[in-house]
């Protein structure tokens, strides 16, 4: 028995082994890339995170959240109080009686700084959305989408308020 014949089963098991370590690790890489792309590779290379921003972002799109819910409730708020107005002035067609009895549903607060503190408070919030760069590919694309609609939601209710005070206003 000469060498090379003992060793033909640990070559073969070792030439095995390589070309199952190459085609592993050249799937796993494939995989980054598609998901990570060039720049996120050589971020987790030098630091380990393929998105370092991406913990930051996720934060400013959970505070926008939490203060969307707060703004929902206050504009609910505010639609319950004229909902009772327009209830309690059923048989009234004067608009400028309705804003007086909403603005009396909504104790120790001036309707019109309200509207205005409400308006302003969204467009802030809209602003930070956009602010949040969109190119990770990450669940922040959907988040992010979800939050600008609901700005555009709530700022429409808001106007829709605002224009209804306007106009008792100028009657």
């Amino acid at each position: 028995m000469s060498f090379l014949q003992i060793n033909a089963p640990v070559r073969t098991l070792a030439i095995a082994t390589s070309a199952l370590v190459l085609v592993t690790s050249g799937s796993m890489a494939y995989k980054a890339l598609a998901e990570y792309g060039w720049k996120g590779i050589l971020n987790i290379i030098w630091e380990g995170d393929p998105f370092p921003n991406l913990r930051i972002h996720l934060n400013i799109l959970r505070d926008i959240e939490a203060s969307f819910e707060q703004e929902i409730h206050a504009i609910a708020s505010l639609e319950e109080a004229l909902e009772r107005a327009r209830l309690d002035s059923v048989d009234s067609r004067d608009k400028a009686l309705v804003v007086r009895l909403w603005q009396s549903n909504i104790p120790q607060t001036d309707l019109r700084k309200k509207l205005a503190f409400l308006s302003d408070t969204l467009d802030k919030l809209a602003f930070k959305v956009d602010q949040v760069p969109a190119e990770i590919k990450c669940n922040i694309r959907q988040r992010k989408k979800k939050l600008s609609l609901q700005a555009v939601d709530l700022m429409e209710r808001t106007d829709t308020l605002i224009n209804l005070f306007k106009q008792a206003a100028s009657e």
